[in-house]
């Protein structure tokens, strides 16, 4: 059970988050509107117009991690897998990519069927804290190529 808040604070605290937005990148109206408007709907549980709306706001400041990092998780909580993948993008410039962003090519890679990518997305893994994973997925790959899962896991390829 939420603990009980006073409905002025809850829309106070919500007005300083929307202050804080990162006014400078969305300069134009459309842009800062379609952000708060994600905004609103994400504080009022609407996942699919918040990713909408999000994703809008990411076109109007293409190169915002903060904005980004919003569509990224809105995307992910409403399975908007384009959205993630252009946020995804953006943070990984920015420097700032989550961890569990790197699982999102694997993920493309494999429902392609495309080996070859997974085993590249694999790679990537090696860079962050999900490396312990690279082995089973190593393993599965083999699998899928009718080769040795356990020779695969065990070599990292």
């Amino acid at each position: 059970m939420e603990a009980p808040t006073i409905p002025i604070c809850k829309h106070a605290l919500l007005a300083i988050g929307l202050l804080t937005a990162p006014t400078a990148a969305l300069a134009d109206t459309g842009g800062l509107s379609a952000y708060l408007k994600a905004r609103a709907a994400d504080a009022d549980g609407r996942v699919t117009i918040a990713a909408d709306q999000y994703a809008l706001a990411l076109a109007a400041a293409p190169d915002d991690p903060v904005v980004a990092i919003r569509a990224y998780r809105e995307g992910i909580e409403a399975g908007d897998m384009p959205l993630v993948a252009r946020a995804a993008g953006v943070l990984a410039k920015a420097g700032v990519a989550p961890a569990d962003a790197a699982l999102f090519p694997l993920a493309a890679a494999a429902r392609k069927g495309d080996t070859r990518a997974t085993r590249t997305a694999i790679a990537t893994l090696g860079k962050g804290p999900l490396v312990v994973l690279a082995p089973s997925l190593n393993a599965w790959v083999a699998r899928a190529e009718h080769r040795d899962p356990g020779a695969a896991a065990a070599s990292g390829n």
